[in-house]
């Protein structure tokens, strides 16, 4: 059963991200956790209690229901597994992030920041720095959108980890952006 789910999972984020077929993949992430959930019913889905996995699943389904163009059913359906996932799981950074950004672009930047506060303090309890560089950086675009003066401090934190971190494609990317759009420059 677990493994037919994995197997479902790898198959809808597959068919998501070379086929661009985002009702497909909902249909194989919705399938997955019918396996497990046979109650499960995108219309009712915060009736029923979820496995790992099957967080896994719905989360990808909130991915495709953005890509099909509905922000609202995405930040629903994030904001749900926000709840649902303990705050020490390792995917709660990629919750937080992926909601943050939601939020972000839903122009609710004080919201974002909450979200992504929470991401960041996960990541510095667990000592898992993966996501952080992108946590400081969506909460630094929240925060100069809401003329917050906090927001050079938070793109610094996310340049420097970029850098400390060996991720220097994704620190270039953050430094091209900061000087385009926020009229930021870091210098090197």
């Amino acid at each position: 059963m677990l493994y037919r789910q994995y197997i479902l999972l790898i198959e809808g984020i597959t068919v998501y991200r070379e086929g661009n077929n985002y009702q497909k993949s909902t249909e194989l992430f919705t399938e997955g956790i019918l396996i497990s959930n046979e109650n499960f019913s995108i219309n009712h889905y915060k009736e029923i209690s979820y496995s790992l996995i099957e967080l896994r699943l719905l989360m990808n389904i909130g991915f495709s229901f953005n890509r099909l163009g509905d922000q609202e059913k995405y930040i629903e359906i994030f904001s749900f597994i926000m709840g649902e996932v303990d705050n020490n799981d390792p995917i709660y950074s990629i919750i937080a992030y992926n909601l943050g950004t939601a939020y972000k672009r839903s122009e609710k930047y004080a919201d974002a920041i909450g979200i992504m506060k929470k991401g960041i303090d996960y990541c510095k309890y667990s000592l898992d720095y993966s996501m952080l560089p992108v946590l400081y950086y969506g909460m630094g675009v929240s925060e100069y959108y809401l003329n917050h003066e906090s927001y050079k401090n938070s793109f610094k934190k996310a340049l420097s980890l970029t850098s400390l971190l060996g991720m220097e494609h994704l620190n270039a990317s953050m430094k091209e952006k900061c000087r385009e759009h926020f009229q930021f420059d870091v210098s090197d």
